[in-house]
């Protein structure tokens, strides 16, 4: 077989000489294979490039989001740093009226070892020393506040600045058991008719059951709300936000760190619902999602 030859035969279009090459079986393989080869690695290049180039996008991604992260990080540290300021300044009121009140205190003493003619320099001055004891009461009240604000802000710089995988502070998984009663989107108002939007899902369930949170991340607010009566609001960090609405037993303040799983609360029969049911929202920088597509249906099923 290899001592056999193949003869090509070359025939122009127009006139011109008929051109003949022969070729050895062998030599014809070789030649298969060298062009198989180098198929081969200009296929290689092409993906080792198509490669490289997803890489380098992802790169951008990733730097971009890296550097919106630390915009926020050195946003809130400047936030901090106002806050001492403000704390410093509040400790000094405080210490000039505390030596103020201690001065009138004395003047009082020295007030009572006068005559009965000076009894009423002495009311004047124990007067002044309850209006200074106010002020010194709502001084200390205000800086109780201000560290209760100052001990939340560290917590979520604590979130903020861990490493955890970035995939726990999406919303994941169904917040209780259930049945959907209410989707997503526009529905037409029961008492006038109209269509209004809904930004989240109604789901029934029993009375007394428990709510867990979705995701990893910090509790915005903790209580009563005009439309969906006692209500939580989580941040997870990167324009994610969840919401609760028709909670009770709520077992999370403002300012604390929550992970996926955690129960936060419970639903039990409220004024502003039929029977016990659950409101789920969740936004995206500002936008409502159909939280449906966060939760495997079958989850949600007792």
């Amino acid at each position: 077989m290899f001592g056999k030859f193949v003869t090509f035969i070359f025939i122009p279009k127009r006139t011109g000489k008929v051109k003949k090459t022969v070729l050895s079986v062998k030599v014809l393989l070789f030649l298969l294979v060298v062009v198989l080869v180098l198929l081969g690695l200009w296929s290689y290049v092409i993906y080792d490039y198509l490669s490289i180039r997803s890489r380098l996008i992802n790169l951008k991604d990733n730097q971009s989001v890296y550097n919106t992260q630390q915009k926020r990080i050195n946003s809130f540290y400047q936030q901090h740093e106002s806050t001492e300021v403000h704390f410093k300044h509040v400790d000094s009121i405080y210490n000039k009226l505390k030596q103020l009140t201690q001065s009138t205190q004395l003047s009082q003493r020295r007030a009572d070892e006068k005559s009965a003619a000076q009894q009423e320099l002495k009311l004047k001055a124990a007067q002044e020393s309850g209006i200074l004891s106010v002020i010194a009461s709502t001084i200390s009240e205000i800086d109780a506040d201000q560290q209760l604000k100052a001990s939340r802000f560290d917590q979520l710089m604590l979130f903020f600045k861990e490493t955890s995988s970035p995939l726990t502070r999406i919303p994941q998984g169904a917040p209780l058991k259930g049945y959907m009663i209410s989707e997503f989107g526009v529905l037409q108002d029961s008492f006038n008719g109209r269509l209004r939007p809904r930004h989240g899902i109604l789901i029934a369930t029993r009375a007394f059951s428990p709510l867990f949170a979705t995701a990893d991340g910090v509790v915005r607010f903790a209580g009563p709300d005009k439309f969906y009566g006692e209500m939580i609001l989580i941040d997870h960090a990167n324009g994610i936000q969840s919401k609760y609405g028709y909670v009770s037993a709520i077992s999370v303040k403002e300012g604390a760190i929550v992970r996926r799983g955690q129960q936060i609360a419970e639903i039990h029969n409220t004024q502003r619902t039929t029977g016990p049911q659950l409101y789920y929202e969740i936004d995206v920088n500002g936008i409502p999602l159909n939280p449906i597509k966060f939760i495997n249906p079958l989850a949600l099923k007792d």
